[in-house]
């Protein structure tokens, strides 16, 4: 989890492999409520809505997957580009 006093929603980092790694945006794509996060999912309190590891929506409401972010391992170090999201 990254929070930062810029960011109006945290981001959740997945580790999806040795170097593989997924950033999404913690808002959800339905109505906007913070996500929560749930073992591999993040779920939405307000209506249900759930998704998965990589954004994609695995319970509806919400019909489209989260906005993420490119992330690069240089050396031991991450790096998440927030000017260019994916979604």
């Amino acid at each position: 989890m990254i929070r930062h006093e810029s960011l109006r929603f945290p981001i959740c980092l997945f580790r999806n492999g040795t170097d593989s790694f997924t950033a999404l945006w913690m808002q959800c794509s339905h109505q906007g409520a913070e996500l929560q996060v749930a073992g591999n999912q993040l779920t939405c309190p307000a209506h249900g809505s759930a998704f998965d590891h990589l954004g994609n929506v695995v319970d509806g409401p919400a019909a489209r997957a989260l906005r993420t972010f490119p992330v690069s391992l240089r050396d031991s170090e991450l790096f998440i580009d927030l000017r260019k999201p994916n979604t």
